[in-house]
C-alpha cells in the first residue's frame, strides 16, 4: 500500500504517545497455567519500546485469582519497589482454581468497596474454563470494548495465552517468551488491537469518481473504491447561484461499508422539487454547483483515514 509518510509518522506518534511509558493500564495478564500455578504479566508498552522506561505505576497492586463464579481464590500483593516495573514479561506463582478460573491485575481494594467499585479496580483480567460470572465484563482496547478474554481449560503443559487481538487461546506454555499465535482465536477481529508492535498505521488509498459536470435529469452517482475494507462517510450540498433561503439543498451524512478493492456505487439524492428549481434558475442564466466532503476509514483498531472532497457543476 502507498504510504503518506508525513501523515503516517504523525499518526504513529499520536498512537504511541499513550503507551510510550510503562503504565498500569498497559499491563496485561498475558499467560495462565492453572496446573502449574503460574501467571505471566506483560506491559504491552514495552513491546514497542523494548525497555522498561520510567513508569507511572502506583504504590501497590494485586494479582488475584477467582473461581469461575467470581469468588475470591488467592491473591499476591506487590508494593514498591514493584518487581514487574521495567521488566517484560514477569512470571509469578499464584494458587489457581482447577477446572475454571480468572486472574486479574488490580488496584488495592478499599474497606467499603461495593461490587461496582471492585470492578473498577480491576485493570486487566483473563479467564479459563466455564466462567459463569466474569469479574470484569468488558475490556477497553483502543476504541473497542471486548468481552473479558476466556479460553478453554488447558491441559498440563499448555497454558491460556493472550492473543494480539485481545482474546485468549490455549497453546503450549511459553512463559518468559513470545506467546503462541492462534489465528482461529482472532477470526473476524482486527488482528493487532492489543499489540502495539503490529498496529496498522498505513493510510488507506481511496478513489472517488464523480462527474465534474452533471446532467440534472440523470441520477448523480458516486463510485467509491478503497484498497482496504472499511467505510466511507460524506455529506455535501448543491447551491443555486449565491447561497440563500431556498437556494441550497443539503445531503448526508451518508455512510456505506466498503469491501477491499470493490467499487461501491452511491447515489446522491437530489429532490425533484430542487431539480425544478435548478432548471428554472438555468433559464435565467443562474448556474448550480455542488460539492461534498468525505472520509474513508479502514477497520484497524485505531482507524486510519483518507479524506476526499470534490466540487461539481449541475446543468439542465
Amino acid at each position: 500500500m502507498r504510504r503518506a509518510v508525513g501523515v503516517v509518522a504523525a499518526g504513529l506518534a499520536l498512537m504511541l504517545a499513550a503507551p510510550a511509558a510503562a503504565d498500569e493500564y498497559n499491563m496485561r495478564v498475558n499467560e495462565i497455567d492453572p496446573s502449574g500455578g503460574r501467571v505471566e504479566l506483560l506491559d504491552i508498552s514495552q513491546d514497542v519500546l523494548g525497555d522498561g522506561g520510567v513508569g507511572t505505576y502506583g504504590e501497590a497492586y494485586f494479582v488475584r485469582s477467582y473461581d469461575g463464579a467470581g469468588n475470591d481464590f488467592a491473591a499476591q500483593e506487590y508494593t514498591r519497589p514493584l518487581p514487574f516495573e521495567g521488566r517484560a514479561p514477569y512470571v509469578l506463582s499464584l494458587p489457581l482454581p482447577a477446572g475454571s478460573g480468572q486472574v486479574c491485575f488490580e488496584h488495592p481494594r478499599r474497606e467499603f468497596d461495593d461490587e461496582f467499585r471492585l470492578r473498577e479496580r480491576r485493570l486487566h483480567c483473563m479467564g479459563y474454563g466455564e466462567v459463569t460470572q466474569p469479574v470484569i465484563r468488558r475490556l477497553q482496547l483502543g476504541r473497542r470494548r471486548l468481552p473479558m478474554p476466556v479460553a478453554p481449560t488447558p491441559s498440563p503443559g499448555d497454558s491460556v495465552q493472550r492473543q494480539r487481538c485481545g482474546k485468549a487461546a490455549v497453546a503450549g506454555s511459553t512463559f518468559g517468551a513470545e506467546n503462541t499465535e492462534v489465528p482461529a482465536a482472532c477470526a473476524g477481529e482486527p488482528i493487532a488491537c492489543d499489540d502495539p508492535r503490529h498496529w496498522d498505521v498505513t493510510v488507506p488509498r481511496l478513489v472517488v469518481k464523480l462527474p465534474r459536470v452533471h446532467d440534472v435529469d440523470r441520477p448523480l452517482v458516486m463510485k467509491v473504491t478503497m484498497n482496504e475494507a472499511g467505510d466511507f462517510n460524506f455529506r455535501g450540498s448543491v447551491i443555486i447561484g449565491q447561497a440563500g433561503p431556498g437556494r441550497a439543498f443539503l445531503f448526508g451524512p451518508i455512510s456505506r461499508d466498503l469491501r477491499a478493492n470493490v467499487t461501491t456505487r452511491i447515489r446522491i439524492p437530489i429532490s425533484a422539487s430542487f431539480k425544478r428549481k435548478i432548471k428554472r434558475a438555468a433559464r435565467r442564466g443562474i448556474g448550480a454547483r455542488g460539492g461534498y466532503a468525505g472520509v474513508g476509514r479502514d477497520r484497524a483498531c485505531f482507524p486510519n483515514r483518507f479524506h476526499s472532497k470534490r466540487l461539481f457543476t449541475i446543468v439542465p
